[in-house]
C-alpha cells in the first residue's frame, strides 16, 4: 500500500480588521503575528545622578493595503510605553 504525504494547508489569513493611524484616519489591516527578538530597555542617566528607563511594548501590528511607497506597505502598530525611574541616591556621584 502507498501512504500519499497529506500537503499542509497553508495558513487562513485573518480577515481584515479597521485601524486608526494617526490623524485619526482608519483603514484597514491585517493582524501579524510575530515574536519579540530584543526588548531591551533604553537607559537614560540623568546629570541630577537619577535614571530612567524606557521601552515600548508592541501589542498588535497590522499590514494595511495602503503604501508609503509603491511596494512599502504602511504599517500600523498598537504599542504602549513602559517607563522606569531610579531617583538619586545620597552620595552618588554624576557621571
Amino acid at each position: 500500500m502507498h501512504w500519499k504525504k497529506k500537503k499542509k494547508a497553508a495558513p487562513a489569513q485573518e480577515k481584515e480588521t479597521e485601524v486608526e493611524i494617526p490623524g485619526g484616519r482608519r483603514v484597514k489591516g491585517v493582524r501579524q503575528k510575530f515574536t519579540v527578538d530584543n526588548d531591551d530597555w533604553i537607559v537614560y542617566r540623568l546629570e541630577n545622578g537619577g535614571i530612567v528607563k524606557m521601552k515600548i511594548i508592541v501589542e498588535d501590528i497590522f499590514v494595511t493595503k495602503e503604501e508609503i511607497t509603491p511596494g512599502t506597505p504602511l504599517i500600523a502598530v498598537k504599542q504602549g510605553v513602559a517607563l522606569s525611574y531610579t531617583p538619586p541616591e545620597k552620595g552618588r556621584t554624576k557621571r
